[in-house]
């Protein structure tokens, strides 16, 4: 059972990577996405204002 939680743990951090990588228009880098059973830690490096903004709203 314990692998199976972390099965749908992993596709559901892949799904909010590549979810938050189109909703970025690949405008942050060296992304680093860490789950928490409440709450998810995004890391980033970002060029611009409007970038962070993407980020903000993607999130």
């Amino acid at each position: 059972m314990h692998s199976d939680s972390w099965s749908l743990d992993n596709q559901w951090l892949n799904d909010f990577s590549e979810a938050f990588t189109r909703g970025t228009h690949r405008l942050i880098r060296r992304i680093t996405i860490d789950g928490h059973p409440n709450r998810v830690v995004l890391e980033g490096c970002a060029r611009s204002y409007y970038a962070v903004q993407l980020a903000i709203h993607a999130t």
